[in-house]
């Protein structure tokens, strides 16, 4: 059997708890049925993360941290406020249509940090690192002219219309009705642009 590199192995061992907890819920991913899912025994999983918490917690780093590439490649992809805030969306829903037990795995994670007060702190810091990045990508976006909303505020109400949306889809799992809330999402957002950018 090939060896598989400790990074590569912990990686495959993440996605797979991410998997398992997006399909079946954080109570049900048993390092056993993570094990099954990663094709790695239960010593590996101990080796590698010491205990079931420190995998959970490390799978709800690693999901979050999709998030914070997929906005950094929005503002690349972006031309201006409006399209940087556009990729942001169809990129978020074009993962969740790839992988929708990741984005579901995102929020059982995130209910299990909010009732947890050991973790409540890296929930909410989670929630202010993703305004903060939306904030930034607007930041660096090229705008004809300022805004009259702040950037940290037009950043949580993106934030917040994607969460809506696709909170929605974990639950229908309906990809048509996500695809027409993602247009409907990008037109009120797209108003909202021209709402509030300052006129001379």
């Amino acid at each position: 059997m090939a060896h598989i590199p400790a990074a590569e192995r912990r990686r495959q061992v993440i996605e797979a708890a991410a998997r398992v907890i997006g399909r079946e819920g954080v109570a049900k991913a048993t390092t056993r049925r993570i094990g099954i899912e990663a094709n790695a025994n239960i010593g590996t999983l101990h080796y590698t993360f010491g205990s079931k918490e420190d995998l959970l917690d490390a799978t709800f780093a690693y999901c979050w941290d999709v998030a914070s590439e997929i906005i950094d490649a929005a503002v690349a992809a972006g031309a201006g406020p409006n399209g940087t805030a556009r990729e942001m969306l169809t990129r978020y829903v074009e993962l969740a249509i790839a992988d929708p037990d990741l984005i579901a795995a995102q929020y059982q994670l995130l209910q299990r940090a909010i009732v947890d007060e050991t973790r409540r702190d890296g929930a909410v810091s989670v929630m202010q690192q993703l305004d903060e990045l939306v904030e930034q990508g607007l930041q660096r976006a090229e705008w004809a002219e300022e805004p009259s909303v702040p950037h940290k505020r037009f950043a949580r109400i993106i934030g917040s219309v994607l969460d809506g949306i696709l909170l929605r889809f974990v639950v229908v799992r309906s990809q048509e009705e996500l695809r027409a809330d993602l247009a409907t999402a990008i037109e009120f957002v797209d108003a909202a642009f021209a709402g509030v950018v300052t006129t001379p």
